[in-house]
């Protein structure tokens, strides 16, 4: 994994930046309602199933804003977070 790029003043700021910030909030409701969906007696493998996309999301989003790392270095899921319909 490369290292973090360094902070850009905000006059810098890329539309990828503000696309990254906007899906880590969305991403961070999205994991905080599984987690609150365990805490409550939801079924394990599905909540794991929405945290694991979660957290391959969050690593996507931090491969597209990170401009020194190509797209080889970014790690693919070895199997889809979440199972198609009919499952």
């Amino acid at each position: 994994m490369s290292p973090a790029a360094p902070a850009r003043p905000p006059e810098h700021r890329s539309v990828a930046d503000d696309v990254a910030h906007d899906l880590r909030g969305l991403l961070a409701i999205v994991k905080g309602f599984a987690e609150l969906l365990l805490l409550e007696g939801a079924s394990s493998e599905h909540c794991g199933k929405i945290l694991r996309a979660c957290k391959r999301m969050s690593e996507i989003v931090d491969g597209c804003q990170d401009p020194g790392r190509s797209e080889t270095e970014i790690p693919k899921p070895a199997q889809p977070a979440i199972d198609p319909p009919g499952r």
